[in-house]
């Protein structure tokens, strides 16, 4: 007789609640929350990056969250794929209305490649990436997320731009228009940021300063100056979005969208794989793939953006001792709320702290430092009025020096030297390898 098998579905989460306890519990509820306080400003952020409304960002971290099927996955918007979004919208020199009225129909097709995707198991791709061609990615997207923040952070009234040249060009151009007061906000912020996270590291650094910043603005308000905040949420509402089937709008959509589903791929898949492996467990991919699917799916009527998988938010959540996916759904819960209660006070905040805030968290996360030579007065002027000098630290910036062309780049040099605790590396000067000694 012949055998036949039938194949079974079943939901994620039951796994998990196989011989799950209340310790379990308190530990999944008290990850869910950490992750929750980090998720609102970030999810702000990005939203920001990505030159939507800010709600866009809530509303997409809270159904991500809702959605997710790991303990070492935490779903929602990440600073590459915003920045993917909006070099995508940007070059189709959409304006900003068009891009929100095609987000529910660019999410529908992100959704169906996702879900296709995980049905054919397309998720073997990513084995054949590179893992420079990743770096590079994310460093030029870290470099492009912070020129584009200098704009709110200063006040500086320039068009968005595609690219990090065109939109440091646009910057300087319309250096003139910089507030002070936003800069004096802007420097205060990163300057709390980075203390708490330094000696306080228990605490939500982020949505602290975030607070404190907001209750700056209100004062400020009462003295004569007044920033520009960020737009205000009806208390008690989510607005649903309807997709609009065009085939021209597909047409010009189907690339970006294939761009976001392969990043959110390879985004989610190496930090599951990284916190999996540290755990001693595994990861189901496809499963990932399917859960990322849905969520857009979701986010398509939610007024969300697309989710990927976060390294910072699924880090805190590992660290913090989750057990299962219900600290993901608890993180989705108190973001939910947040989203329906709060939404009249995210109109206080001023959108220099929250611009200013996630330059430091990536400027901090990836221990970067950036050092300066050769730099021209005029340029040396730009940098000390809209207060790179006092971001970077005068220690890191070195300007140019007429009597000898080469002095500013061996301070340089010395500098990174200092910084790397090395005492040799290797330099090209106008493409010609140069021993370092001699500049040392």
């Amino acid at each position: 007789m012949k055998k036949h098998t039938s194949f079974k579905f079943t939901l994620p989460l039951f796994k998990f609640l196989k011989g799950y306890k209340r310790k379990d519990l308190l530990a999944d509820t008290k990850a869910g929350a950490n992750v929750a306080l980090l998720d609102f400003p970030q999810g702000m952020a990005y939203a920001m990056i990505a030159g939507l409304p800010v709600n866009f960002g809530i509303y997409s971290s809270a159904i991500g969250s809702i959605l997710g099927s790991s303990r070492f996955l935490m779903l929602g918007p990440t600073n590459a794929s915003a920045v993917l979004l909006l070099s995508g919208f940007l070059s189709l020199n959409w304006p900003e209305a068009s891009r929100i009225a095609a987000m529910p129909l660019l999410l529908l097709m992100i959704a169906a490649i996702m879900i296709a995707g995980a049905l054919i198991r397309a998720d073997i791709v990513i084995r054949y990436v590179s893992r420079s061609v990743v770096t590079g990615y994310v460093s030029a997207a870290a470099m492009l997320i912070i020129i584009n923040q200098l704009r709110p952070a200063l006040a500086i009234e320039a068009p968005r731009a595609a690219t990090f040249w065109e939109s440091l060009i646009a910057i300087l151009q319309n250096i003139n228009t910089f507030s002070p007061a936003a800069l004096t906000l802007s420097a205060g912020t990163i300057v709390i940021a980075l203390a708490l996270k330094r000696w306080l590291k228990s605490i939500p650094y982020v949505a602290v300063t975030l607070g404190l910043a907001t209750l700056a603005t209100w004062f400020a308000k009462d003295h004569g100056y007044v920033l520009e905040t960020l737009q205000a949420v009806p208390a008690g509402r989510w607005p649903i979005s309807i997709p609009t089937f065009s085939l021209p709008q597909i047409h010009d959509l189907l690339g970006v969208a294939f761009a976001i589903a392969f990043l959110s791929l390879l985004e989610s898949a190496s930090i599951a794989k990284a916190l999996a492996s540290q755990a001693g467990d595994t990861v189901d991919i496809r499963q990932q793939m399917i859960s990322m699917g849905v969520a857009d799916a979701v986010n398509a009527i939610g007024s969300g953006m697309p989710v990927s998988g976060s390294l910072t938010r699924s880090t805190l959540n590992y660290n913090s001792g989750a057990r299962s996916p219900i600290s993901s759904l608890t993180s989705g819960i108190i973001l939910v709320a947040g989203a329906l209660l709060l939404g009249p006070i995210i109109g206080y905040i001023p959108k220099g702290a929250l611009a200013i805030g996630d330059f430091a968290r990536l400027a901090g996360e990836r221990g970067i430092h950036v050092i300066i030579g050769g730099a021209m007065p005029e340029f040396m002027q730009v940098l000390t009025n809209t207060g790179v000098v006092e971001a970077m630290g005068p220690e890191n910036i070195f300007p140019h020096t007429p009597e000898n062309v080469t002095l500013s780049t061996r301070y340089a040099l010395k500098r990174a030297q200092s910084l790397l605790g090395v005492s040799s590396a290797d330099i090209l000067l106008f493409g010609k390898k140069v021993d370092s000694s001699s500049l040392a």
